[in-house]
């Protein structure tokens, strides 16, 4: 074979090697491009996808928190009138104005018996001065308390109710005078009392430097005090006022008088350790 022929054919082998190499690196130049323009979409496919779940979950809890803010209630007052009777028993009257936000069905005062004899002529009225009837209270006389249920159906609105009930064994007798010891709010609750009025009324007059009393705040146990308390001019009336009566905090109210306006009751004198 002669020079030129094989020089032509080394050339056109090395001209094919050359045009091959050529075709596979454009090959893998365009594999590369589409693999980075595929992950290139992965990428935003993937980020797409967190900030949706991020959205949804957002959503989710700021609806709940909606929701949940949504419905709410708490006393705007509980304002207690107490009428203390000759015979040592005394009457009280709790008007408790509520707000609701939201749909609710009921409400139930619980009166603890601790140191009690009898809880009798329990009655509810509304804001009219209707006394409720039929399935509209349900009342329950157990051991240790007398639970008192009002059903209704309310939405986004404030109502007023009237407890009224008489206590037995309700006073306190000492030596040198006698007294009225009495939570008049109720513990277990889970909500604030914006405000807090309580009225006490003895049978008849004393003289203003013969009364006691005293304001007992916070759970049980806790020795906070307030003083805002005043003997009124009637001289016959105690009057208590509080703000902001946290959930589960008692408002306690010690209201004392000279022996001898009240009668200790016979049941009182032979088994005070039966109250």
């Amino acid at each position: 074979m002669s020079k030129k022929i094989q020089c032509k054919k080394a050339g056109k082998r090395a001209q094919f090697r050359t045009s091959s190499k050529f075709r596979q690196k454009a090959f893998q130049h365009k594999r590369q491009i589409v693999s980075q323009n595929n992950c290139g979409f992965v990428k935003k496919a993937v980020i797409c996808i967190a900030m949706l779940g991020v959205i949804s979950t957002a959503f989710f809890i700021f609806g709940n928190l909606a929701c949940a803010q949504e419905k709410s209630w708490h006393f705007e007052k509980w304002f207690v009138d107490i009428q203390i009777n000759s015979d040592s028993t005394f009457l009280v009257r709790e008007t408790q104005t509520v707000n609701f936000q939201g749909n609710y069905h009921w409400l139930q005062r619980d009166i603890v018996k601790k140191d009690l004899r009898q809880i009798s002529d329990v009655k509810v009225f509304d804001e009219a001065g209707r006394q409720l009837t039929g399935d509209e209270i349900e009342i329950k006389n157990q051991s240790n308390q007398t639970s008192v249920k009002i059903n209704f159906d309310v939405t986004d609105a404030t109502k007023t109710w009237t407890f009224e009930y008489l206590v037995h064994g309700g006073l306190r007798f000492f030596k040198d005078h006698d007294e009225l010891y009495w939570n008049v709010v109720s513990s277990v609750r889970d909500v604030i009392i914006d405000e807090v009025e309580v009225l006490a009324h003895l049978p008849q007059p004393i003289e203003p430097s013969q009364a006691q009393q005293r304001i007992l705040l916070g759970t049980l146990g806790s020795k906070q005090e307030s003083q805002n308390w005043k003997f009124l001019a009637d001289n016959q009336s105690f009057s208590f006022r509080g703000q902001n009566v946290l959930p589960s905090e008692n408002f306690t109210i010690v209201a004392g008088w000279p022996r001898g306006i009240v009668q200790q009751s016979a049941q009182d004198k032979i088994l005070p350790w039966l109250k």
